[in-house]
Parts: C-alpha cells; sequence; structure tokens
C-alpha cells in the first residue's frame, strides 16, 4: 500500500525500494525479501485487490437481487468497489503494463486470478439459470467470460482517460451488461419473427 501511494504520487519511474521502505517504515532488504522489484509491487497489489473483493463476492452470492441484471451488475461494481482504490488510475495503468509483461509464474497466478472473476460470474448466471432468468440453453462459463470482457473494458477506457469519473465508469458497465442481457434473458413469447413464420406455413 505504501508502494502504490509513492507511484501514485511520483510515479512508478520515480520512485525507488529505499522510499517505499521508508513510506512503509520498513529496512530495504525487509522489502527485498518479500519483492524482487517495483513491478513485483504493483503485482502484489492486483493479489490484494482480489483478496479484498472475494469475502464480499462469496457474501453475496447467496443473496443475489431479484432483477437479474441488477445481480450481475452488483457483482461487478462489488468488484470495482470493494477491492484496491479505483481512483488510483496511475497505478492502475503500471498495474496493467505489468500483468502483460508478465513471464513465467507471475503470468500464471495473473490469469488465475482474472478466471476467479470469470467463475464468480459464471456462479452468478448457474443461479439465473436455475431460477430460469436466463435462456436454459446458455453456456455460462462463455456468456460470463463475455461479460467480464466487457467490464474490463470498461475500466480499461476509466483508467485511460483522467476525467471519467467511477459514477460515469458505473454507469457504462450497467448499460452495457443490460445491452449483453437482453440476448440471453429467458423469454416465455415467440419473438415476432418466429410468430410470422409460423403464420405463413399454417400452423
Amino acid at each position: 500500500m505504501a508502494a502504490g501511494e509513492l507511484f501514485t504520487e511520483a510515479g512508478f519511474d520515480e520512485t525507488t525500494m529505499e522510499q517505499i521502505a521508508d513510506k512503509a517504515m520498513v529496512s530495504v532488504p525487509t522489502v527485498y525479501s518479500y519483492f524482487n522489484s517495483k513491478s513485483e509491487l504493483l503485482f502484489a497489489l492486483f493479489e490484494a485487490d482480489e483478496l479484498m473483493i472475494e469475502p464480499r463476492i462469496e457474501a453475496l452470492m447467496n443473496k443475489l437481487p431479484s432483477n437479474p441484471v441488477e445481480a450481475i451488475v452488483l457483482v461487478e461494481l462489488t468488484a470495482l468497489r470493494e477491492g484496491y482504490d479505483i481512483s488510483q488510475k496511475r497505478v492502475w495503468r503500471e498495474i496493467s503494463a505489468a500483468a502483460l509483461r508478465a513471464q513465467g509464474e507471475h503470468r500464471s497466478e495473473y490469469i488465475s486470478l482474472q478466471n476467479l472473476r470469470v467463475d464468480w460470474l459464471r456462479q452468478v448466471l448457474e443461479t439465473l439459470k436455475s431460477r430460469g432468468d436466463v435462456r436454459e440453453d446458455l453456456d455460462c462459463k462463455t456468456a460470463a467470460s463475455v461479460i467480464y470482457g466487457i467490464g474490463r473494458n470498461c475500466f480499461r477506457m476509466y483508467v485511460m482517460d483522467e476525467k471519467k469519473t467511477v459514477s460515469q465508469l458505473e454507469t457504462q458497465i450497467r448499460s452495457e451488461i443490460g445491452l449483453f442481457f437482453q440476448g440471453i434473458a429467458a423469454s416465455s413469447k415467440p419473438s415476432k419473427r418466429k410468430a410470422h413464420s409460423s403464420t405463413v406455413l399454417g400452423k
């Protein structure tokens, strides 16, 4: 967290491990005993983000809103609100860059954390399917991946635009997920095209 504050104030490149140690009130060797580089500190911030979010998401699973769109949006917004401060755009840009550069174990761990978020959404969709709120033939895993992609793209655009607010980000996520849901929602009525075809065929 000390590193995150310094990355925001001075910038990633300008911040030194010595400054981070001083901010955290520990020795430089202590910092290096846990993190070999500033990039590893960025990854640790991303891990901390997931650790803060996970218990909140798990608590939501047993009390999802009756409105299916709100259920999906709530999980996405909780992931944004309850983790590492999303207002720190400068740090999130560095985290994103570090994730793209990651190799070996760090890359595998980053992918695992992303898959965890997709799985949360899959669980929500499975619950919605059991309630009859989405199509019976819906591939929940694939749909969850698409929804996660929507959320990540909205967040990426937010991080890149210094003027964009958290409120605007949340509005965009709600709007885009709502539009996507229209395509997967269960429908008890035949579509106009199907009804028209039946009439033409005399059925």
